[in-house]
């Protein structure tokens, strides 16, 4: 064991002497001196074999171009790789200028040089006008009037205040004289108020409610001329902003009796009335008999003159009772009693509901003032069964229902069950007496003549209506007894007349002018002159009578 150890260290003795004179005789080869020195010149690394330099011994040791003014990699170029001189942009936000590549000597780095860009105040563009990174900063496009909902969006519309909301262009409020028909903020007050905002018959929306001509019945059916000569045509828009039928009235012929006016001039058969007391014979009509056609029967027979030679003889005229004298051609003298009842019910209509007569003959129902129904039937209603208005009927001279008959019907109206002073004219006779009333098998028709109304219209005030062509029907029981009292009875009763507004205005007036106004609201629709223009309120009621007694009747005549 001894003997291995002593072994190996005289092969490592060996070894290490061995190398030793190699060293030596390569060192001796390159003369290289013991001690070499290195120096740093202009940023390059040089080794020196005597510690100095230019003496044919540098070397350059190449690194990466740096922009410095020097040969960092050792090409003999300085600073090749950028553009120095040339032409750059600077950028600052979202602004630009103009600068050329120059060094950073601290960061050894090329850098674009040059004056800031000027930066101008901020708009709204997407852009960043200031230069400080920032795009359309201070702008609330919610509420900005210039930019509402978008840049450039300007809030203004034609003929309009108008305010940014929510990023919306809203209308706040019109200029005089405009309104923002459509509710559209977009094309502003488009609609501009014509004629002073009333509206004209002129094909304009002049209140700018949407509605052209809306107050006036402009496209209603309507009729010209009178009798035979009617046309009928509608209501249009006259070039002075009037109204006017467009129907063109027909040329007369000669008159006929027939019960037509023929000749167009407002009287029926008035060449067969030789008295001139508006009662007539047609020579070729035989009312025992068919009715012959091109005959209107319905007048020539209710109108027949028994007595063409005598004025006071007629079917409209009073039949004085007990004289022998058949004055209404009824073919009998009138018995000299009176049957009374009293209203027990009296309802005006409502405009629209079924019933009312056609006054004008234009085909519609005439009902105008049936628009008031709501106010004046709850005060009449509670009139009459309190007792304070009472309206009685009168049937002069009949006897019996059984029978066909002429007599005298009036309506008066009663206090403390007396006629009232203000039911009788001058003369003592009823202010609303219907001569030539006609019965037939219980079938009730007086009409059509004046007829002066009083009713509680507002606030319980009687207001008088005078009214025209009024016709009453109805169904009537004679005689009949109720609670002890004998007399008659009408069921079903129809009132139909025609009022004129003017009138009605006035009457209201007088009691209650504050309500005027409620008139002014409603339209004509009855045509009483004939001249195809509404200018009268179709009035229509109905009622019911029940055997009653009254003091103080006064006579028919």
């Amino acid at each position: 064991m001894r003997v291995e150890q002593d072994q190996k260290a005289n092969l490592l003795r060996c070894i290490a002497l061995l190398c030793a004179s190699v060293a030596s005789v390569s060192c001796m080869d390159e003369q290289t001196p013991a001690n070499p020195t290195e120096t740093i010149v202009d940023g390059r690394t040089v080794e020196s074999n005597d510690g100095s330099i230019g003496g044919g011994g540098e070397t350059c040791i190449s690194t990466s171009e740096l922009c410095d003014g020097l040969d960092n990699d050792c090409d003999e170029a300085i600073d090749e790789e950028f553009s120095l001189g040339e032409m750059c942009t600077i950028q600052m936000g979202g602004c630009r200028g103009d600068g050329v590549w120059a060094c950073d000597l601290e960061n050894k780095i090329a850098v674009c040089e040059g004056p800031a860009p000027m930066g101008t105040s901020e708009v709204c563009d997407e852009l960043d006008n200031d230069c400080d990174d920032t795009i359309d900063e201070g702008i609330d496009l919610n509420s900005d009037e210039q930019n509402c909902g978008a840049c450039g969006s300007i809030c203004e519309r034609p003929n309009a205040q108008v305010e940014c909301r929510a990023g919306a262009c809203l209308i706040s409020a019109c200029v005089d004289g405009f309104v923002n028909l459509n509710e559209e903020p977009s094309d502003g007050c488009e609609c501009e108020l014509n004629n002073d905002g009333q509206e004209a018959c002129n094909d304009i929306d002049d209140d700018c409610d949407g509605l052209v001509d809306e107050t006036f019945p402009v496209g209603d059916t309507c009729a010209a001329g009178v009798g035979a000569c009617v046309t009928s045509g509608v209501f249009v828009c006259g070039d002075n902003a009037e109204v006017s039928c467009n129907a063109m009235p027909q040329d007369g012929t000669q008159e006929v009796c027939n019960g037509f006016d023929d000749d167009c001039d407002g009287r029926t058969d008035e060449d067969f009335d030789r008295d001139g007391d508006g009662a007539f014979a047609c020579p070729d009509v035989d009312c025992a008999r068919p009715c012959p056609p091109d005959i209107n029967c319905d007048i020539v027979c209710r109108n027949v003159d028994c007595n063409d030679d005598d004025r006071a003889i007629n079917p409209l005229a009073i039949d004085i009772c007990g004289d022998t004298i058949d004055q209404n051609c009824d073919g009998q003298d009138n018995a000299c009693a009176v049957h009374t009842g009293r209203i027990v019910t009296f309802q005006i209509v409502p405009a629209g509901d079924e019933g009312c007569r056609d006054i004008d003959g234009d085909g519609e129902a005439d009902n105008g003032f049936g628009r008031l129904a709501g106010i004046i039937n709850p005060q009449v209603e509670r009139e009459i069964d309190n007792g304070s208005l009472n309206l009685y009927g009168l049937f002069y001279g009949l006897e019996s229902a059984a029978v066909n008959a002429r007599f005298e019907f009036a309506i008066v109206y009663g206090l403390d069950d007396a006629v009232a002073p203000a039911s009788i004219d001058e003369d003592g006779v009823p202010i609303n007496i219907f001569p030539g009333a006609q019965m037939n098998q219980g079938a009730l028709t007086a009409g059509p003549r004046p007829f002066i109304l009083q009713l509680p219209v507002i606030n319980g005030e009687l207001i008088a209506l005078p009214t025209q062509s009024a016709t009453i029907t109805g169904d009537t029981e004679l005689p009949v007894e109720l609670n002890g009292l004998v007399g008659v009875r009408v069921s079903n009763g129809i009132l139909t007349a025609g009022l004129e507004r003017a009138s009605l205005r006035e009457a209201i007036l007088m009691v209650a002018p504050a309500f005027v106004g409620i008139i002014d609201a409603f339209d004509a629709d009855l045509d009483l002159n004939g001249d195809g223009i509404p200018e009268s309120m179709g009035l229509c009621a109905r009622f019911s009578i029940e055997p009653a007694t009254v003091r103080n009747i006064p006579p028919p005549q």
